[in-house]
């Protein structure tokens, strides 16, 4: 299924359950929406998400007011993904930053991993129980305007050129800072 333009799929008070889902442009509202994998470039998800991986593509940015509740990872590749409150994004879930943003826009929400292999994390609070960042040669990796960064572990992974910039940064480690 794919929702381009302007377009808008609203689902209401249903449960859809479909194969793959593309967002060009428009939004999905309402409801529960269960696909094998959605693919967002850019636009509005105001509906809890289901299934499997999450994929931000594209130079776009999408606004996420509903949840997400999906069993891959959540890969923020290109454009913004930009919550609309807290709390967003499931407990379990694993989110991946390789080159696009991920604007918390003021708000706090909790996931087991993060993963930032390029791009940046911005504007609110992300926790997590494992924090990795891996960089490889003139990379840039930013979490910049995150308030508080707190978790069991923080893993440097090959940091040629690891930069942290542009923010009030608080680091709180129950466990350890492994730089490999």
């Amino acid at each position: 299924v794919t929702v381009n333009g302007g377009a808008e799929w609203a689902l209401g008070v249903t449960v859809q359950d479909v194969g793959a889902v593309s967002l060009v442009g428009g939004g999905i509202r309402g409801g529960v929406l269960t696909a094998s994998s959605f693919e967002l470039s850019a636009g509005l998800v105001a509906s809890t998400l289901r299934g499997g991986a999450v994929n931000k593509v594209g130079a776009g940015v999408v606004s996420l007011d509903g949840l997400m509740e999906v069993g891959g990872d959540v890969t923020v590749a290109g454009g913004v993904l930009r919550l609309g409150a807290s709390d967003r994004l499931a407990d379990t879930l694993r989110v991946v930053v390789d080159g696009g943003t991920l604007d918390l826009n003021g708000y706090t929400d909790l996931v087991s991993r993060l993963l930032v292999r390029a791009g940046s994390v911005t504007g609110g609070t992300l926790l997590a129980g494992l924090y990795e960042v891996e960089s490889g040669v003139q990379q840039k990796v930013m979490l910049n305007h995150t308030r508080n960064i707190l978790g069991d572990d923080i893993n440097y992974i090959k940091g040629n050129s690891i930069y942290f910039i542009d923010g009030d940064l608080t680091y709180i480690v129950k466990g350890k800072i492994t730089f490999v």
